[in-house]
């Protein structure tokens, strides 16, 4: 191995190092202050191993915030989520790549064209439609959005184009 190339890889290999604990203290820290008191955590000095409050702290917090609960309905809304959008991208990502019919080239066009409109755009539109149907504070108003997006419908339908039509 030549030495410049020893120097600069060491160079990097202490530069990662550095920042891997910048960016992961602050996980750490949220750790560290899990498990003291407040009066330890606001104390200012910074304290590097866990205290002895974990149990009571996270008893308090179940109290006032329901955190299984909110895991729970997470982790439901999620997989739903992820399961219905993977087979409706399939399908029509199939049907793009697959099938002829008329209009289909233009229908794909404005199905990408919506990847210029930014989400931020449809927040309130998307919150009036969700009061008009009843679905505030409901799954529904979760899941059903978020069930189909163009460039999962972009993305299925190129994989869709790699496999030949003779397979199917």
């Amino acid at each position: 191995m030549i030495k410049g190339n020893k120097a600069k890889m060491t160079g990097v290999f202490i530069f990662m190092l550095i920042a891997f604990v910048v960016s992961a203290y602050p996980f750490y820290a949220m750790i560290i202050n899990a498990t003291s008191t407040n009066k330890e955590i606001f104390s200012g000095i910074p304290r590097f191993l866990p205290g002895s409050n974990l149990v009571s702290n996270f008893k308090a917090l179940n109290e006032r915030i329901p955190i299984v609960q909110n895991l729970i309905n997470s982790i439901f809304v999620s997989f739903v989520s992820t399961s219905l959008q993977v087979l409706i991208c399939a399908l029509s990502g199939f049907a793009f790549a697959k099938f002829n019919f008329k209009g289909k080239n233009v229908l794909f066009i404005i199905i990408m064209a919506t990847m210029m409109i930014p989400g931020q755009v449809t927040l309130i539109p998307l919150f009036i439609l969700m009061a008009k149907f009843g679905w505030i504070d409901t799954y529904s108003a979760v899941i059903l959005p978020s069930l189909v997006n163009a460039f999962g419908v972009f993305f299925m339908r190129q994989n869709m184009l790699n496999f030949r039509t003779e397979i199917i």
